[in-house]
């Protein structure tokens, strides 16, 4: 990638034109064409406002620090579906057993109460947005960021 300073602003360019102003062949350097440089982000950085470096004669960005709550977006995004085995047991260690999601499942009225048993013991995967979890949720009086968590923390676990 390439960038050119025209008229204050930097304009960017995936490949050298054929020509410049006329120009064929051109010398890319002298028409002051500079590299673009796209710096290695970790997972707690992102890439910031795009700038140019004097001292390296390159175009770049910035690296800057992601915030806690671009950090905790980003883990709930990565978390909302989880492994079947996965969302059992993180219910489980947070006292939701087997036993008592079965007993709410048996209070719905067919054909929904045979489809919420066949979803909870069949589903190779849980989402967070699945109407099942938030009904889940609610039986069991919990908060819908409560409910992020269950699954952060399901993603999170080594089995």
């Amino acid at each position: 990638m390439k960038a050119k300073l025209i008229n204050d602003d930097w304009v960017f360019f995936s490949q050298l034109p054929t020509f410049w102003e006329n120009k064929m062949p051109y010398n890319a350097i002298e028409e002051g064409f500079k590299d673009v440089v796209y710096p290695i982000v970790n997972e707690d950085k992102k890439r910031g406002s795009f700038y140019y470096d004097d001292a390296n004669d390159l175009c770049t960005y910035y690296v800057i620090d992601k915030t806690i709550e671009e950090l905790a977006a980003e883990e709930l995004e990565a978390s909302k579906v989880v492994p079947n085995l996965n969302f059992k047991m993180q219910l489980a260690a947070d006292g939701i057993y087997e036993a008592d999601i079965l007993q709410v499942i048996n209070t719905l009225p067919e054909p929904t109460r045979t489809q919420a048993q066949i979803s909870y013991k069949e589903a190779n995967t849980f989402d967070l947005s699945n109407p099942f979890v938030g009904m889940v949720g609610q039986a069991f009086g919990k908060t819908q960021a409560e409910m992020n968590q269950i699954f952060i923390n399901a993603k999170k676990m080594q089995l």
